[in-house]
């Protein structure tokens, strides 16, 4: 288990492709200390599947959006909707959600296709590397 400083660097990275600063990893410490979601609550899914995510890259990617299929309460999703707002409610992060509104209808098509397929793509290989190990973990 990596520790939350590490943690809100590797899901406010996967969100922005920034590095927070020192006041946002402040801030996702006290969030978590005030909503507590801190790691020793994790077990059985949410720790399996906090577990996958913490190595970053493409097992974030599958392990958020099998999450936000099959359990979209758990604690990674409550910790990236943490690191969401933090992101979107501060200088640092608000770039990359306040973007362009006028594209045009083509381009919006083929964006919102690209992101279809990137989210199919790492939902498919969630449910591949993820189902095994939490089916056999929620029937124990």
């Amino acid at each position: 288990m990596i520790g939350l400083g590490e943690e809100c660097a590797l899901f406010f990275g996967y969100l922005t492709k920034k590095e927070p600063a020192e006041y946002i990893l402040e801030a996702y410490r006290r969030a978590h200390r005030d909503a507590g979601l801190l790691p020793a609550e994790a077990s059985g899914p949410d720790a399996a599947l906090l577990n996958f995510a913490s190595h970053g890259g493409w097992r974030l990617a599958a392990a958020d959006a099998y999450a936000r299929i099959f359990f979209p309460a758990s604690l990674l999703r409550k910790k990236l909707i943490l690191a969401l707002a933090l992101a979107e409610n501060t200088p640092q992060g608000s770039d990359r959600f306040n973007l362009e509104t006028d594209k045009g209808f083509f381009r919006s098509i083929v964006e919102l296709s690209f992101l279809s397929f990137r989210f199919l793509t790492f939902l498919t290989i969630g449910v591949l590397f993820l189902y095994p190990r939490l089916n056999f973990r929620t029937r124990l």
